[in-house]
């Protein structure tokens, strides 16, 4: 289990991200026995815009 996102988690789910080199991260959650992945992360893109996107 990876880190929980407490900024974009809410109380439907609880996204998760695994750091896969220096530039990718996998924002993913869990749901049942399913791995369900939202995105693949450009790390060097600005986290704040992650959120804006998770916000709406």
């Amino acid at each position: 289990m990876c880190p929980v996102i407490p900024e974009i988690s809410n109380n439907v789910r609880e996204y998760r991200k695994l750091v896969v080199s220096k530039e990718i991260s996998v924002i993913y959650w869990i749901e049942d026995d399913y791995i369900n992945v939202s995105f693949i992360w450009d790390t060097r893109r600005s986290l704040h815009h992650i959120y804006n996107i998770f916000k709406d």
